[in-house]
């Protein structure tokens, strides 16, 4: 006799769901949103609430990954885990309610500060603090 595997069933509705919105960027491929998100456990890193949405601008298409919360980096990939859908209008409707801070000039002098080796940390502090004080 043949063993089937057992297969975790997960209910959409029970998996990541939008809760608040952080910050937007824009670069010339893409648009992202950072978001708090109902818990979600990723197999590798555990627990993971803060997210990031693209949406690319050429394809349309639309993926969700794991964020860290120190700078601009992403991780996995998560987009399996969202009704993309409901997502994209969750967050639009909090924009069009409560608008978004747009953080595309500091994402951009944070690339250019690592381009020239800094640390992510460091490339985060001395972006915000450079643009901030413009």
């Amino acid at each position: 006799m043949k063993k089937i595997e057992e297969v975790e069933v997960v209910d959409i509705e029970e998996t990541g769901k939008f809760l608040d919105l952080n910050f937007m960027i824009e670069t010339n491929e893409w648009v992202s949103y950072e978001f708090k998100g109902a818990e979600i456990i990723i197999e590798g890193y555990g627990e993971q609430s803060l997210f990031r949405m693209f949406l690319y601008k050429e394809t349309d298409e639309i993926t969700v990954h794991s964020a860290y919360s120190q700078d601009y980096d992403v991780m996995e990939e998560v987009t399996w885990y969202f009704d993309i859908e409901k997502l994209h209008e969750d967050i639009e409707e909090f924009i069009t309610k409560n608008g978004v801070e747009d953080i595309s000039e500091i994402y951009k002098r944070y690339c250019e500060l690592k381009e020239k080796g800094y640390s992510d940390e460091e490339a985060c502090y001395e972006a915000n603090i450079e643009v901030y004080n413009e």
